[in-house]
């Protein structure tokens, strides 16, 4: 074989060789693209689940969080009725007078003298309550207005007493408060039920 025909061969073998290896980089581009292309459309199908999951996961907080707003609106609603209603209840107390104000005051003081004593001494809260039972026996001077008061009361006179009496026994070891704020405070929570029941008891249960 001539020094030519061998070179030949040699190209043509060549050129078989890198028709081969281009091939195989051909048959590999196109295998590792399809692989490629497999993986990416796996990886948008898992996504598209967790964007899905994701979507019902925020969808579900925020009717969570819608309904627990409301529910807290609602619950703020009804304490501020309450609060106003409990408010209106004490203003009203502060503002009976007559009868009314006396029939109150005579059932308080027959109550008193039965718990702690009927040598109890009655000292009025204001002026209008010392009216409204005046002529009763054991009536003492008038929390508001007098300075020289037994200790048990003095240690009172800053509340807001509203009206009413405070009722000391004759040894001065009990003090009943039957002042309107302190019969409002000793059953608050008992008078809130009452409200709450009276105001929403077509929306419970």
């Amino acid at each position: 074989m001539s020094i030519e025909g061998i070179i030949q061969k040699i190209e043509d073998e060549a050129g078989k060789e890198s028709a081969a290896i281009l091939k195989e980089a051909s048959d590999g581009a196109s295998a590792i693209l399809s692989m490629a292309q497999k993986e990416l459309s796996l990886s948008l199908e898992d996504l598209d689940r967790k964007l899905v999951r994701e979507k019902g996961r925020m969808k579900n907080i925020h009717l969570s969080d819608g309904k627990r707003k409301a529910r807290k609106a609602v619950l703020e609603m009804k304490e501020s009725l309450i609060m106003d209603a409990f408010s209106s209840i004490r203003r009203r107390m502060g503002e009976l007078n007559g009868d009314d104000l006396s029939s109150l005051l005579l059932r308080l003081m027959a109550n008193a003298r039965g718990e702690v004593g009927q040598e109890v001494t009655i000292y009025p809260v204001r002026q209008e309550d010392l009216d409204a039972v005046r002529g009763e026996v054991g009536i003492g001077p008038i929390v508001q207005d007098t300075k020289d008061l037994p200790w048990q009361i003095t240690r009172m006179r800053s509340k807001d007493l509203i009206g009413g009496f405070i009722a000391i026994s004759s040894d001065g070891n009990r003090v009943l408060d039957m002042s309107f704020n302190g019969l409002l405070e000793r059953d608050e929570e008992g008078i809130r039920e009452m409200i709450s029941r009276m105001l929403f008891s077509d929306t419970m249960g």
